[in-house]
């Protein structure tokens, strides 16, 4: 049972103080449908905020189970059982719907049980599950996406804020039918704010409230004819008179091979294996290398590095270049990859460092990949750092690309944490009908610093690019991103750049776009801003305290 009792609500503006709920009580029993309705601007959806804990109560009590949960948090009041949906449900940049179902659910939803819990609100599930919940979905889409996270999971109570705004009717008539389940079984009370008539009058009880007070209680055969035009012989209500407001709207064992290893398993996502094509990199020395049928690693004899060739037999394979630096000092190395006409290979290199030195570990390594004909190249690049040395962490990658004929290339670059200094510089060339797509993902904290340059030359015809940049800046770290996109014949490019800043850093974004031809078709867009307060609040709602919705937010925008 919920008990509401003398609830008061209470905003200052301009000096001034106003009161938006005033002396507010009333119960929900187990099992019981309570709508509460009235007027607009009345103070329906301030006190369901209140009842979650988003806002807090100027005075008075909320009781839970006959706990108070007067105090709680958002987090602790979904923890104690209160569920809640949003009337105007925030977005979520890179998190998908299944994963927003799964976080509501506090478990690894399969995809039978999402296709359930969204065709339960009206939607078809195999067009939504791996969709983001972002601003490429309607508003009533997300609004029905908003409805089912709250069923996601089974809660004492759960508090709709008009659960009918936005939705289309058949998908409310679905709607209606899941309310009506949920009432039946009992198994948890629900509160809902609403206008429309078909959800009032499934109500237990109605409670209409209008300037802050409540107005009326009673059950649906006391209230209903008055909300519509008939009032009963005797009710001992307070309506308003002109409370027609409805509305139908509706990875060794010595301590340096066990750094190495824990290092390995950062950096090579797909996972470090001395088998196949392959190249470990430790401290400035090649320490394992082996070719596969259709690869072959050939150390350099003027100079630090390997050369790379991948036969155009090669078909789905994976090359392994990792680099560990577990000592002080400058490594620098060189390597070329000979891709031939249709090859098809993913190459899995980055570098980590683990520093406990007070001088500097840095290395640079120097990329160039040469791409033939009808080639299908994936280039993953995983930078992170780690150790408790006060000497600076460095890492200082260029990536020169030539991409040939018809060939499609995917960079992927991550930088994942504790790289003090990074200065990042990639040249590419792209051919006639060459695809390019790249995507950039970087956290920065503390005193640390990142610089991305890139250019992009599409200098054949057809040729597309598509560039994707995605940082989180915070402490006092610093960010420059200058991708560089230059239309030499017919082509299409677009860049874009999107950042959310935290603390007290800096992020300097500078998309450049020139086109050198009539027909070069260039766009870009960049967006800086933090973390949106509407999305921690809704996580929170599925009982993750303030820090847990941080790192998911930050984690799905950057993935």
């Amino acid at each position: 049972m919920l008990q509401a009792e003398h609830l008061s609500y209470n905003i200052t503006e301009e000096g001034r103080q106003s009161e938006i709920l005033t002396d507010v009580s009333f119960t929900v029993e187990d099992g019981e449908m309570l709508v509460i309705t009235g007027p607009n601007g009345g103070g329906k959806s301030t006190l369901a905020k209140l009842l979650m804990g988003i806002n807090e109560a100027t005075g008075g009590k909320i009781i839970l189970d006959g706990q108070d949960i007067t105090s709680y948090t958002i987090d602790k009041r979904a923890q104690a059982g209160m569920g809640f949906a949003f009337q105007q449900p925030p977005r979520f940049k890179g998190m998908t719907v299944k994963r927003l179902l799964s976080l509501a659910a506090g478990r690894e939803l399969d995809d039978t049980t999402c296709c359930e819990l969204l065709s339960s609100v009206g939607l078809c599930a195999k067009e939504y599950i791996n969709r983001e919940a972002d601003a490429t979905l309607s508003g009533g889409e997300m609004k029905r996406i908003e409805i089912a996270t709250v069923l996601a999971k089974d809660h004492k109570i759960c508090v709709f804020d008009e659960p009918e705004a936005g939705i289309d009717l058949w998908s409310f008539s679905m709607l209606i039918k899941r309310f009506e389940q949920i009432h039946k079984e009992k198994k948890q009370s629900l509160i809902l704010i609403s206008h429309q008539e078909r959800i009032i009058r499934m109500a237990d009880r109605i409670m209409v409230i209008g300037d802050g007070k409540v107005e009326a209680v009673g059950t649906a055969d006391e209230i209903v004819p008055i909300l519509f035009g008939k009032k009963p012989e005797s009710c001992g209500c307070r309506i308003q008179k002109e409370a027609n407001f409805m509305s139908a709207d509706f990875e060794g064992n010595d301590k340096d091979a066990v750094v190495t290893q824990q290092v390995l398993d950062v950096i090579d996502s797909y996972g470090f294996k001395k088998e196949g094509a392959y190249n470990l990199r430790l401290n400035g020395l090649a320490v394992c290398h082996g070719d596969s049928r259709h690869i072959k690693i050939v150390p350099k004899e003027d100079r630090q590095g390997i050369d790379i060739y991948i036969s155009g037999e090669a078909k789905e394979e994976q090359v392994h270049i990792p680099v560990v630096m577990t000592e002080e000092g400058v490594d620098i190395v060189y390597n070329d990859f000979y891709i031939e006409d249709g090859a098809d290979v993913t190459i899995i290199a980055g570098c980590g460092i683990h520093g406990e030195g007070c001088s500097e570990t840095r290395h640079d390594g120097i990329h160039a990949f040469h791409v033939g004909k009808n080639a299908n190249v994936k280039y993953i690049e995983n930078h992170y750092a780690q150790g408790n040395g006060s000497g600076k962490k460095t890492l200082n990658p260029v990536t020169k690309i030539y991409v040939g004929e018809n060939s499609v290339f995917t960079l992927e670059t991550t930088q994942i944490s504790g790289v003090d200094c990074t200065e990042r510089e990639n040249y590419i060339e792209l051919a006639d009908n060459a695809k390019l797509f790249v995507t950039e993902k970087l956290m920065t904290d503390e005193e640390q610093s990142a610089v991305s340059n890139m250019d992009i030359e599409l200098n054949g015809t057809n040729s597309s690019a598509r560039i994707v940049s995605r940082s989180v800046g915070k402490g006092n770290s610093k960010q420059v991103f200058h991708p560089r996109a230059i239309g030499n014949n017919r082509c299409h490019a677009h860049v874009q750049c999107d950042s959310i800043i935290m603390d007290q850093a800096e992020i300097s974004s500078i998309p450049e776009i020139n086109a050198k031809h009539v027909d070069a078709q260039i766009v870009h867009e960049a967006a800086i801003g933090r973390i949106n307060d509407e999305q921690l609040v809704k996580l929170r709602t599925f009982g993750m305290s303030e820090e847990e919705a941080e790192a998911v937010i930050i984690e799905n925008f950057l993935n």
